[in-house]
């Protein structure tokens, strides 16, 4: 969630947001129009990174903050425990929280691990018990997250990026990655090697590898 201050969303002030199909992009105007904030939101095409990049002709704050999905472990119950009805370990079923990491300096890191894995009873419920430890686990250790952080952006908490200083453009970059590693921590320098490599290419090459992506995308079609 992406805070700015002064906020160009409060209710009656000029808002526009177009999908921009060519360009691959979000594009986001809000805001008087001599203080007009716009943002550009794109995942690129290339990378598993996605760019918010927020601009104005006025110096702003941003705050940005971590929303975590899971924050305790519980049990599912209701519509929730159908999904995994017959599947689960547990009776009844539990969801697991996601974890903050804390080494981080520049930017946040959170992610969810499988400590546990329903392969087998996953197998079983589909009369596959023969395949029980003939194949690997897809499951087990099984990391997803992300890292955010940002040009102009200090880390604030555990969970929130703000800005040093009021200025006219930011840039907040979420770096994705799920791999199955054997610790936690051996995931978190894989991510840490997936942000090197990012930063290293030029936001601007980045771009137009990206619409160039698209372009290409749009022309496999003859119709338009």
């Amino acid at each position: 969630r992406v805070h700015l201050t002064p906020n160009p969303f409060k209710k009656g002030l000029p808002f526009r947001q177009e999908l921009r199909l060519g360009h691959g992009e979000i594009l986001i105007r809000a805001g008087d129009a001599e203080s007009q904030i716009e943002t550009r939101v794109w995942v690129d095409a290339n990378r598993p990174v996605v760019h918010v990049e927020v601009n104005g002709p006025k110096p702003f704050e941003v705050e940005a903050n971590v929303q975590i999905w899971r924050q305790e472990a519980r049990e599912l119950t209701g519509e929730e425990a159908h999904g995994v009805e017959g599947l689960s370990k547990n009776t009844p079923p539990l969801v697991y929280p996601d974890v903050v990491a804390n080494g981080a300096t520049n930017h946040i890191v959170w992610y969810h691990r499988n400590e546990d894995s329903l392969w087998p009873e996953t197998l079983r419920h589909q009369g596959l018990q023969a395949l029980i430890g003939k194949l690997r686990d897809p499951l087990l250790n099984r990391t997803f997250g992300a890292a955010m952080g940002g040009v102009g952006l200090i880390k604030a908490s555990s969970k929130i990026l703000k800005s040093r200083e009021p200025l006219r453009n930011f840039r907040i970059s979420i770096q994705a990655l799920t791999a199955q590693t054997p610790t936690s921590d051996a995931w978190i320098k894989q991510l840490d090697d997936r942000i090197a490599a990012v930063r290293a290419v030029d936001l601007e090459k980045a771009r137009i590898e990206h619409r160039r992506w698209w372009e290409e995308f749009w022309q496999r079609s003859w119709l338009h």
